[in-house]
């Protein structure tokens, strides 16, 4: 049985674990480590398959240098699967269902630095589009934004600054 569910203190160390073996180092690992402590995370889901945690997704706050107090957005990172999961569907499964809870909670911008072959599927696209930027460098189709609402954009532009637990990569 498949299901998708917020994650739950116990499931703290199999959370490592998941994204230490999705990604073959642990640095996504201690990422969502800092971001929990910290308190930066707004989502973290997890997929369930036969009892068996092998997926986790990760939402963090950010912030945009010009948008209206009341703009709620986040950023998508880390998407982790265990490998031997990977390529059967189940990334796009917690990707959606966690896209829907976040509208669900009044979010309207979703951020990433990925994949631009992948993330399109789910609707998101170059950032640059709408005048959002990241203020560091990378590659302008890896910065992709998604809109969750109808009217997210109106008066949302310039820098996105993401948690400082980020810095870790920069």
């Amino acid at each position: 049985m498949l299901i998708i569910r917020e994650e739950t203190p116990q499931d703290k160390n199999v959370i490592f674990d998941i994204n230490k073996k999705a990604f073959n180092n642990d640095e996504e690992a201690r990422l969502v480590d800092t971001l929990r402590d910290d308190g930066s995370i707004i989502l973290s889901a997890v997929l369930e398959l036969n009892e068996k945690l092998v997926a986790h997704i990760a939402y963090s706050d950010v912030q945009l240098e010009k948008a209206p107090k009341s703009l709620k957005a986040v950023q998508l990172a880390p998407l982790a699967v265990l490998p031997e999961y990977q390529k059967m569907g189940y990334g796009g499964k917690l990707i959606t269902r966690s896209l829907d809870v976040l509208k669900e909670r009044g979010y309207v911008l979703v951020f990433l630095l990925g994949h631009p072959e992948y993330y399109p599927r789910f609707g998101f696209e170059r950032s640059s589009l709408h005048d959002i930027r990241w203020g560091h460098e990378y590659p302008d189709e890896a910065f992709m934004v998604k809109s969750l609402t109808d009217s997210a954009f109106e008066g949302a532009s310039g820098i996105m600054t993401m948690a400082a637990a980020f810095n870790m990569f920069l």
